[in-house]
């Protein structure tokens, strides 16, 4: 049978009972909170002379029963960090008497009784947190170059958040050894070989480029608005302007100063057919999260969740990620028939649902950062398409610069080009 050994409280110095491990923790926090509540109360009539050598004695006297238990969990530890943090605590309570003044004592007391509280909780051991985010690394949960948060981890632990202490000993551990870094506070970013930054402008250029050769986009036809592009892309203008601008130069589109951008009708590689819908529903549906919730208040959650990771560049679970892009995909196989069946024929409306289909199906790459990307794509692609089916229970679009042209005015007719 486990035991623990209990520590002495304020009203009872020394005393000293071995009991089973659960019961025993719960009696040595109620020990802990009644010497908390014992020492206020002794501290709360020290005189205002911090020289007092009397009222030091009291402190020292009142702490010194509850040092071992501190020293046992230094020794136990196992973290670097942790072990140093006990012992700068234990450190604080007995400082040589010439440097001992009764506020740093007082307020080192009542540190040791809260850290010797805290660590009661329940949850995993510094050690443990430190090991999974080891094992994390190692298996690709966090590649390279990937950001977290200590929030995060203790998320994916299933750790209360009073515990977060706890994961940021363990990452000042990691950072020791070089697994982790700190860019910012309360922002991780794993170590090892991290992949170059994305070229945004050639990110840009080369999806642009994946579109046209897919049939999303039609030889002789004008490309949507760089605002447009912008929103569907997730990328500022800008960005869209120069990438626009390499692919003229490489003679994939026109683009002159003050009018539209318009795909070549000769192009430097062969271009697809418009793809048939109605193939890529079929496809978009294999490829679909099974079970998917297609409500449109959660597919409106996915949407955001995914433009809210890349425009903060927070790189989610991989398994997260996989999940929220399927589960989109199985979004867009539920949105693009309804929009198709009830816009058949207006060509404002079949390249933003070719765009959509196109999106969804089209192999993920490897890097994180592109991958977390294309989610926020593939997002803004279904939001879209949501915006076409008011009645699918989307609410009506206020803010500023957030509709496509067709959610904005009303739809060209039939067949106009």
């Amino acid at each position: 049978m486990a035991s623990t050994t209990m520590a002495p409280d304020g009203a009872h110095l020394g005393a000293e009972a071995t009991v089973n491990e659960s019961v025993g923790s719960e009696i040595v926090r109620t020990q802990l909170r009644g010497a908390l509540l014992n020492f206020a109360r002794l501290s709360s009539r020290f005189s205002m002379d911090l020289n007092s050598r009397g009222e030091r004695e009291a402190v020292r006297g009142f702490i010194a029963p509850w040092v071992p238990a501190a020293e046992d969990r230094r020794k136990a530890s196992g973290s670097p960090a942790d072990e140093a943090r006990w012992q700068k605590i234990i450190a604080d309570v007995q400082p040589p008497e010439d440097e001992a003044d009764l506020l740093s004592l007082t307020i080192a007391g009542r540190t040791l009784l809260r850290a010797l509280l805290e660590a009661l909780r329940p949850g995993p051991s510094v050690r443990a947190v430190a090991d999974y985010v080891r094992a994390s690394i190692a298996n690709g949960a966090y590649p390279p170059g990937s950001s977290t948060s200590a929030g995060r981890i203790a998320t994916e632990m299933g750790c209360p958040r009073a515990i977060l202490g706890r994961v940021q000993l363990a990452l000042a551990d990691l950072e020791a050894e070089g697994l982790v870094t700190f860019p910012q506070p309360h922002r991780v970013r794993v170590g090892g070989e991290e992949a170059q930054p994305l070229d945004r402008v050639a990110q840009t250029a080369d999806w642009l480029r994946l579109l046209i050769q897919a049939g999303v986009y039609l030889p002789a036809h004008p490309l949507p608005t760089r605002s447009v592009l912008g929103r569907a892309l997730v990328t500022p203008e800008a960005i869209v302007t120069q990438a626009i601008g390499a692919l003229h130069v490489e003679k994939i589109v026109t683009a002159y100063r003050g009018s539209r951008v318009i795909v070549r009708p000769e192009l430097p590689f062969k271009a697809a057919e418009p793809p048939d819908l109605d193939r890529l529903v079929r496809r978009l549906e294999a490829a679909a999260l099974p079970d998917a919730d297609l409500r449109p208040t959660r597919i409106r959650e996915l949407c955001q969740q995914s433009r809210t990771w890349w425009h903060t560049r927070f790189t989610p679970h991989p398994e997260v990620l996989t999940q929220t892009f399927r589960a989109l995909v199985a979004a867009a196989a539920h949105l693009v028939p309804l929009a198709a069946s009830r816009y058949p024929g207006y060509q404002e409306v079949q390249p933003v649902l070719r765009r959509t289909a196109v999106t969804a199906l089209t192999e993920l790459p490897q890097d994180s950062d592109t991958k977390v990307w294309r989610t926020a794509v593939l997002g803004a692609a279904v939001r879209e398409v949501l915006i076409l089916l008011p009645d699918a229970g989307w609410p009506p679009v206020t803010s500023n610069n957030t509709e496509p042209a067709s959610a904005s005015r009303p739809l060209p007719s039939k067949d106009q080009p």
